[in-house]
């Protein structure tokens, strides 16, 4: 027997904005934020960025998500530098 449930924050837009602190994601129903020692892994492929929060759980960004290619690079930029440790 498989029960199916629906998950209004899954299948929906959502906003990733990159501060300071970390990552936050909101949609219409939910919002959670992630510091930047939070983010285990980034992975930069030719049409996606994942940002990992667990081994096997991502935001998933696409290529789509950005403007322009500088803008793209000045977010990975972003990520490298907040992720990267203290000196």
């Amino acid at each position: 027997h498989v029960a199916c449930m629906r998950d209004d924050g899954f299948l929906t837009e959502h906003v990733l904005e990159a501060g300071h602190e970390g990552v936050r994601e909101s949609t219409s129903v939910n919002s959670s934020f992630h510091s930047w020692a939070g983010i285990s892994r980034v992975l930069d492929t030719w049409g996606y960025i994942f940002l990992y929060i667990g081994p096997r759980t991502a935001h998933i960004i696409p290529r789509r998500a950005f403007t322009s290619a500088d803008e793209r690079r000045q977010f990975l930029d972003l990520v490298s530098e907040k992720r990267a440790p203290s000196r």
